[in-house]
This record gives structure tokens, sequence and C-alpha cells, in this order.
């Protein structure tokens, strides 16, 4: 596009047609080679890699998953050498893209006939006899690579590129390929790259792109990790400039153009994450679809077309979720099957891609394959690139499908989901190859409950076929024919158990028949002597009531005729009074008419006279009252604007003193300063912002922080437990705190002085603690079916364990109000309510309930089960009523936390999919909105003891918390945390919160920036901001003020 067309789109109302803007945003997909015009950004980088490649024939292109590797590769080198950049070697070249996949030297050898324009017209039986003879030279010799080379090419000044991408899956394929084979084609595959590089007959060129975080793997391959140290490039991080221009530069070329301030949301959001680059990629692809469609005249890519996508967050979620709704049933079936097949766990606990042929998913899923390719069109077609090969890509029985980008299953709910459904399936695989192996070996026995159990519930589960099987380990029918002979054996012993039972059973009837009729003898003699005992009582009791009946009544008969006299003469009196005083009245209501009519004459005349008097001064006072109304309406609305000026800018410094770093000063001096002008010209009803906050917390923390042991310690930080932090609890007081782990202990600790004592310790992992309201008792649950129960006035007493949950986790509890019991659930589906000696059962539910919680008045118990509904059981009826008050409407996801408010009319719980619905008990609908912007599941949901916020955990290592008179606005959020956070706790006065994570500290957050920022002061900062600082961070229109008064 021309300069002069951008100018028009910028300075005017001329935009171009909607017809002839085409969407320059490849989305999660890498840029292609014919799209290197739309690749900015990363200008200047291809001419390093191409020095390394000039200069050793072999280059490495590194980087962490998202940078931008392959499309540097694409866009950037490919058409640098096209060019003839590399002077030595001419602009004469042939590219060869290959990736290891499920077979490293098969798919190099395809990627190497492609090039061929004979083999496109080939059949597919002879296709496949030259592929076969090309995998067999490539095999022969570490120089087979030269020599098929050498066969292919038709050029003697060509120059050939073999551009190995992933290489990272070679390094699973050769963990594959150690577990089934004796071969080592993986090294094979290293060796035949390297010597085509050492060699100097043919010009080959090597260059491979990897994640950053498998160099470690590369040590298994010497040769190739001296070269990798030779000759590598680390990408760069990108800039904010850099970023800025990767946005902006594809909308201009596209024809577009993007409202300066969703730029700098974009660049807000995307931040310093260099994985969060392919998602940004999608979000603008999904933006400008959108506003292709929904845009106004004239009007640019804006904020309103970006947050109808999602926003970076939600996008990407909300568009593989719109495919795979657009599926019917059993598509929907092909898709999870078919996904599950292209995402597989890492060494490191994350997922990695695994690119299927589309025969092999058919197979595996059990379909044919056009029922496949029907899916696979439904995630690629254009505007959704979310499978590859890319759309117009003709798919057949070989073609490799992957998932365009890793970033998919991180943020994809129900891929993650799926990711960790395949894991666990294949996990009790290899669990049940491994024994099968062993008993055939003569080293282990078949398999008794539980683990039987186990393996019958996973094959019912995922019902494996032979294709999936063979994918982790090649004996199959061997694991299932172990799994069938261990039910079988099972079966029969349980029927020889049963028959055992019946003829005791048939033994011991007899004796318990006679027993119980002489029992039934005994008990009617005594019920009938009883009964004649009580009837004779109660004859005495009612005749004794009716005399002293009787005695009262005279009493009171006697009493109300002697006051029957008194107060007839009191009425003959008052009678003879009343008339004399109606004769008065009536003469003055008389003299009173009189006077009244005098005076109403009187001021007839008064009011005629003023009447035109008053209508000329009212219009002059309304006149003036107009004046002065629209001249304050004018003050007031220029104050507004001044006033949303500060508060915007107060905002916008917080986040950049966030970006400050090496610098604490200057970071609390740029904080600080922003809160004070939050302050200043905030709305009177905005207590809480997020942004406000993130600034002073991260400020404050850094000028605070201290070494403890080799390790930095915030401010906020409560250290004793050796594991993760699972359940935290205040005192009625605020002044203890009580805290469980997976360390085994509860800790007591001194709120003030952050000390503490060890009151329990076990091996056993303490999921909650819940203490009575009387403070008397504090009850654990385990992870062994049982309950702990400590006497907090005799901590030095033994803990009494209680039992009734079998079947593993107590899940939660909670006490009742009159301290006399607590109410438990369990993976065993079952709710217990103890009295602390026994348990009895009040319901049995067919999904476990995660989260239990009572209201305020102790009547209505709240729960969240596993299969997402939110049901309430009156505790007050019989039978335990329950009704249901929720349900997810799609995917059943799991309910992790639910709590009323302590006014008792608002019911909170938190799902596995990071949402939180706030349900009004009184209208029976939900409140507000869902709230929304966790990454993970939620761990609790608390409301804080005013009702005034609500907050909530997540295993996205996050704490946020909405204020409920501003609902709409963005929460707080409290991200300081190094793993997952299980629980939360509002101090009693509600202007703290803790919070328990997994990386094993309490920290307790102030929930008002107030109380940090205003200790940013002279104790900590001993200069002001410059002048150049102020106009920097600040506003040059701005007036310059002391931050820190008096320095």
């Amino acid at each position: 596009m021309s300069n002069e067309n951008i100018d028009i789109q910028e300075h005017g109302d001329q935009v171009l047609d909607i017809t002839e803007l085409i969407n320059p945003f490849p989305g999660l997909r890498p840029f292609g080679i014919e799209e290197s015009h739309l690749f900015f950004g990363r200008e200047g980088q291809s001419d390093e890699v191409l020095v390394k490649l000039s200069e050793n024939r072999f280059v490495s292109i590194l980087g962490s998953s998202g940078s931008g590797k392959s499309s540097l590769m694409y866009c950037g080198l490919i058409p640098t050498l096209y060019g003839g950049f590399m002077t030595d070697a001419g602009s004469h070249w042939k590219i060869v893209v290959t990736r290891p996949g499920g077979g490293p030297i098969d798919n190099l050898a395809e990627a190497l006939l492609i090039q061929d324009k004979e083999y496109s017209n080939l059949s597919d039986e002879d296709k496949l006899i030259r592929k076969t003879i090309i995998s067999t030279v490539l095999r022969s010799s570490s120089l087979g690579l030269v020599e098929v080379i050498r066969q292919l090419k038709t050029n003697e000044f060509q120059n050939i590129m073999i551009l190995v991408d992933q290489f990272e899956e070679l390094f699973r394929y050769r963990k594959l390929e150690a577990a089934i084979s004796d071969l080592d084609e993986s090294s094979a595959f290293v060796n035949l790259l390297l010597e085509a590089v050492h060699q100097f007959d043919e010009p080959i060129y090597v260059a491979l792109t990897m994640r950053s975080d498998f160099i470690g793997e590369c040590a298994q391959y010497p040769d190739l990790t001296q070269m990798i140290n030779d000759s590598h490039y680390l990408i760069p991080q990108m800039t904010r400039d850099q970023k800025r221009v990767a946005i902006e530069g594809p909308v201009a070329v596209g024809g577009g153009h993007i409202a300066p301030r969703l730029t700098q949301q974009l660049l807000n959001d995307v931040g310093d994450n260099p994985d969060q680059l392919p998602i940004l990629q999608h979000a603008l692809m999904r933006t400008w679809a959108f506003w292709t469609e929904n845009r106004k005249p004239g009007e640019p890519m804006d904020l309103r077309h970006y947050n109808a996508i999602g926003t970076l967050k939600e996008a990407l979620s909300l568009h593989a979720n719109e495919a795979f709704d657009s599926l019917n049933k059993r598509e929907q079936e092909i898709c999870e099957t078919m996904f599950k097949a292209l995402i597989d766990r890492g060494s490191e606990n994350q997922g990695i891609r695994r690119p299927t042929k589309l025969s092999t998913i058919a197979a595996i899923a059990g379909v044919n394959e056009d029922e496949v390719m029907r899916v696979v069109e439904r995630f690629r077609e254009p505007g959704r690139s979310l499978l590859m090969p890319p759309y117009g890509i003709r798919l057949e029985s070989e073609t490799v499908i992957d998932i365009s980008h890793e970033s998919l299953m991180r943020i994809w709910v129900r891929l993650k989901r799926w990711l960790d459904e395949e894991s666990k399936a294949a996990e009790m695989y290899m669990k049940l190859s491994e024994a099968a192996e062993r008993y055939q070996e003569g080293k282990a026995g078949l398999w008794q409950m539980p683990d039987l159990q186990l393996a019958l519930n996973w094959r019912e589960e995922n019902r494996p076929t032979l294709v999936w099987g063979q994918r982790y380990n090649p004996a199959y029918e061997r694991t299932m024919v172990f799994l069938e002979t261990s039910e079988k054996a099972y079966l029969t012993e349980q029927k020889n158990k049963e028959l055992l039972q019946r003829r005791q059973v048939k033994r011991m009837r007899f004796t318990v028949v006679v027993l119980a009729a002489a029992m039934l003898i005994s008990i009617f003699f005594v019920v009938f002597a009883f009964l004649k005992q009580n009837e004779a009582e109660k004859e005495a009791e009612k005749a004794a009531k009716l005399s002293r009946e009787a005695v009262a009544l005279q009493r009171t008969a006697e009493e109300e005729a002697k006051n029957a006299r008194s107060a007839e003469a009191q009425a003959k009196l008052a009678l003879e009074q009343a008339e004399e005083a109606k004769k008065q009245a009536e003469a003055a209501a008389l003299r009173a008419q009189q006077a009244e009519a005098q005076a109403l004459l009187e001021k007839e005349a008064a009011v005629q006279a003023r009447a035109q008097a008053d209508a000329n001064a009212e219009k002059a006072r309304l006149a003036g009252e107009q004046a002065a109304l629209s001249a304050e309406e004018a003050k007031k609305a220029a104050a507004e604007a001044n006033r949303l000026r500060y508060y915007s800018l107060a905002t916008s410094m917080a986040i950049k003193s966030q970006n400050i770093n090496n610098d604490p000063e200057l970071k609390g001096l740029v904080a600080r300063q922003a809160f004070d002008f939050f302050q200043e010209y905030k709305d009177d009803e905005k207590v809480y912002d997020g942004d406000i906050y993130a600034g002073v917390y991260g400020a404050y923390s850094e000028l605070t922080q201290k070494e403890d042991s080799g390790r930095v310690v915030n401010f906020n930080q409560y250290i004793g437990h050796k594991d993760a932090v699972r359940s935290v609890q205040h005192s009625k007081d605020g002044k203890t705190i009580y805290s469980a782990g997976s360390d085994g202990q509860v800790l007591k600790w001194d709120a003030a002085k952050k000390t503490y004592q060890v009151i329990y310790a076990a091996p056993d992992v303490q999921r909650v603690v819940n203490i009575s309201s009387d403070e008397r008792y504090l009850a654990m649950g385990t992870e062994n079916n049982n309950i702990i129960l400590i006497d907090l006035k005799a901590i030095s007493s033994r803990p009494l364990q209680l039992d009734g949950h079998f079947g593993g986790t107590v899940y939660d509890l909670v006490f009742l109000p009159d301290n006399k019991g607590f109410i438990s659930t369990g993976k065993d589906g079952r709710i217990l309510m103890s009295d602390f000696s026994t348990s009895k059962e009040i319901k049995k539910v067919p999904s476990p309930v995660k989260a239990l919680a009572l209201s305020p008045d102790g009547k209505t118990l709240a729960c969240g089960a596993e299969n997402g509904e939110v049901y309430v059981i009156d505790l007050t009826s019989s039978d335990y009523a329950t009704s249901k008050i929720w349900q997810k409407d799609r995917d059943k996801e799991r309910v992790e936390a639910v709590v009323f408010n302590n006014a008792g009319d608002k019911l909170a719980f938190g799902d596995y999919q990071g949402n939180v619905v706030i349900w009004d008990m009184v209208t029976k609908q939900q409140y507000g909105v869902t709230l929304t912007g966790f990454g993970a599941q939620i761990s609790a949901v608390e409301f804080s003891p005013n009702d005034r916020l609500i907050a909530a955990s997540s295993k996205d290592k996050t704490v946020r918390f909405w204020d409920l008179n501003n609902i709409y606005d963005l929460p707080t959020v409290l991200d300081d945390h190094g793993d997952w956070v299980w629980d939360i706790s509002f101090n009693p006065d509600g202007e703290h919160i803790l919070t328990a994570s997994k990386d094993g500290f309490i920290r307790n957050f102030p929930l008002k920036s107030d109380e940090m920022a205003l200790l940013i002061n002279e104790n900590f900062i001993k200069r002001n901001m410059t002048t150049t600082e102020w106009y920097q961070y600040v506003d040059e229109e701005i007036e310059y003020v002391e931050t820190i008064k008096g320095l």
C-alpha cells in the first residue's frame, strides 16, 4: 500500500472497501515464506543468522516456545538466501523443510522427494517405492544424505538448504525408539546432517530450530553439541517498540487502521512473555475479522472489537470452543480422540506436540478417514488456523496432522483436560504393560483390588484400541489378556467367598430368631408396666391442677365486682362534665366561623394585588437560576475531565512502575506519585484499583526485600512449612493464624510476630483446616479417609482421629453453629454429620462433593460437586431435602469451592474452568456477571467480613478480589506467588487477606494500597524524581511536585 493511502486512512474519513481488506495475521501457525511482507518486528536479525550460516554451513536457531523461531526462518532467512545476500553461494537455492516427527529419516526422505517435480506425477504405489529407495540410501551410511542430494540435484550450481523445524521432536522419538527397538535412528539422523555439513563435495547447508528448554537434551549427541556451541543464534526477546511494529505493520500492509489505544492495550496484555506472541497473532487475526464484519464507516480497529473476541486471555479458547461446538455429537467424539492423539506429556510435565498421520488418527478413533478430514477442516478453515497443514493443502491418508502451536495446550481449557486424561490413560496402560511382562516372566502375580478396579475403570472409560496401545507399548494383546485374566480370577474368588458367607448366614439365622422372640416378650412387659405408671402420675397431677384453678377464679371474681362499683360512680360524673364542655365548644365555633369569613375577604384582595408582581419576579428568578445552573454544569464538566485525566495518568504511571528494573528508588517514586494522584482524583465510591495496587505492591516489596538463608523474603511472607501450604484460617480476633500443609504439619502462628508453634505433625497431607466458632476445636481433613480433631484448649493432649469416610481424600468440612459437631465430604461421595464421636450419613451422592458451605443460620448446606452441579440441602427437614440451583450449560466441570456471604443471602462458587458465579439466594438467580480472568481452576472463594469484597484463588498462581459495589470493574490481582494458591482467609477487620501457596509460603496482603503507599517514604527513598524522569514517567504538561516532601 502506498503512503498516500495510509495517510488517507489516518487523517480522513475515507477507508478502503471491506471487500479489499485481506486478513494479514496468520494466527497460531508460523508465517509462511509467501507472507514475508507481513513479517515485522525482527528486522536485521536474519542478517546475523546469515553470517553464522555462511561461516559454518550450519546454524541452530534457539528460543522459547512462541518466540518466532520458525517465522524467522521462513520470512527472514529463506528470503535473504533467495535474494543472493550470501554472496559466496549466490541466489540459486533449493530449500528442503522437514521435521523429525515419528520417523526422522522417512520424513527427510519425503521432504527431499517433494522437491523433485517427477515425484509428484507418480502413482501412489510408485511414490511408495521411490520413498523406500531414498530411505534405504539414507540409512545405508552417514553420507547417505550427500548421496541422495547428488542423485536428485538438477543443477550443479544449486545450493541445498536443509531446514529441520521443531528439532526437539527428535528427543521424544529417541525415547519411544528405545522402548520398542534396538535401533538408533535418531543418532543416524543426526550423523546424516553433520556429515553433510562437514563434506565439501556438495554445497549443503543445515539450519535447525529448537526450543531453548530442550538444549540439555543435545548432550546425548556430543558432535551436535559442539556444532551448536560453535554456531547458534538465540532469538532475543522483542522490545516494546518491536512488538508495536509487529502489530501496526501488518495492519497497514493489509489496508487497515488501528487505534493507538488498542495498540497500547495489546502491548500491556502481552507483557514480556515471549510465549504470548502466537496468542497475540491469533487475537489480532480474530480482531481483524470481527472489525471487517462489524465496523462503522471510518472506524479503525479499536477496543470494542478486541473486547468482543475475548481479548488476549479468552480469544483462543473461545475460538477453539466455537469450532468444537459447531460439530455434531459423533464429530465431537472424533475431535476429542484426534486431539488426544496429537498431544503428549513431556519430560518436564508440559504439553508437547505429537504430529500424527491422518490414517493413524482414523484407526485410533475407529472411524473412516473422511470423517476425520471433516473434523480437521473445521479447525483449519480460513480464519481458524488451529491445525496444520494450513487451509488449502489437500488432506490425504499420509498427511501429517499437527496443532499449530503449543500455546493451544496451555490456553484451551478443554484441550488441557484432554491432555490430563490422555496422560493418565497412557500411564495406566504402561503400568499394565509392565505388570503383564513381569507376570509372563514369572516375577509377579495377577492384579488384585484396588489396582484391578482402577484398571477396569480405565478400560471402561477409555476403550483402548490396538493402534492406540501400540503407540506406547507394542505388547497390546498381552496387556489386555493380562487384565482379563486378572478380572476373571477376582470374580471367581468373589463367588467362592459369597458361597461360604451364605452357609454361615443359614447356620446363624435360627439362633437369631429364637433370641429375638425372647427379647420381644421381655420388652412387651417392661413397656406395659411403664405405661401404667405414667397414667397414674398424670391423673394425680390433673386433680391438683383443677383445685388450684378453682381458688384463683374465686378471688378474681370478688376483685372484679369491687372495681365495677367504683367505675359506675366515675362514669356518672364524667357525663355531666362532658355536657357542659359541649355547650362552650359550640359557642366558640360560631365565633371562629365569623372571624374566618372576614379574613378570607381581606386575603382575596391582597392576593389579587400581588399576583402580577409575583409572576414577573418568578420569571426573572427562573432565568437567573438557569444561567447559574449552566455555569455550574460547565464547571463540573471541566472538573470531571481534569479528574479523569489525572486518574488515567495515575493508572498509566502505576503500569510503568512495574516495568522499572534495577532501580528500586525510581520504581518506588513512580508508584507513590501514581498513588497520590489516584487518592486525589479517584471517584469517591472507588476504593480499590488493580493497577494502582500492583504498582504500589511491587515497589514496596522491592524496597523491603531481605535475604534469609540465601533466599529473598518479602515483607508479607510467613516462613515455616517445608512443603505446600494447603489451608489457612484466622482466629476471631485476628491475632492467631492456623495453617496446614503437605508436610503433614499444623502450625499455630502469632500473626504480628510471624512466629509459630507446631501443634500437630504426621506423615499425612493435611488438606483442609477449619475452626469451630467458639475456637475450641480445630479439625483437619486428610488424604487417608480420616479427620483429625484437636482440642485448642488442651493442645498437648492427643488429637482425636475420626473415621467414617472410605476411599481416600476428605475434601472439605464445616463446623455446625452450636459447636457440637461438623459436616464433612470426601472422595467416597458421602456427606457425613459428626458429633465428635460418631458419624451418620445424611446424603449419598452420585458425583463426589468437592466443597461445602454452611449458611450463617446453620439451616442450609451448599454443596459443589465434581459433575458441575451446585445444590443446597435443608438441614431442618427430616429427609434432608435437596434442591439443585446450578448446572454448567456446557462441559460438566467440577465445582471446586462454595461459600455463603456473612448476610446469608448470597452464595458464591468457583469451578475447574476458573470462573466464579454469585447466586442470589433470595431471587433464585445469578447476581451480577460471571467473574473471570483466571488461567486455571479455582481453589477457594471467600467474602470479606462486611461482604464488600469477594476474593478467589487459583492454581494459576494468583488471587483476585472484586469490589461488589463496583462489580463491573476489573479485579485487583495478587500475583506474587511462586506456585498454586490453595487457600485464602480475610482477617476479621477485612483489611488484609492471607494466602496459602504451594511454594510453601503464607502471605499477608493488605487489601488497600494506601497502607503500603504511605510507607514508601524517606525511610527507603533518599531523593525525588529528576525533571527528565518526571517527563518520562508523568508528563511534561503536569506541574512538577516533590513526591517525598522535604528531600
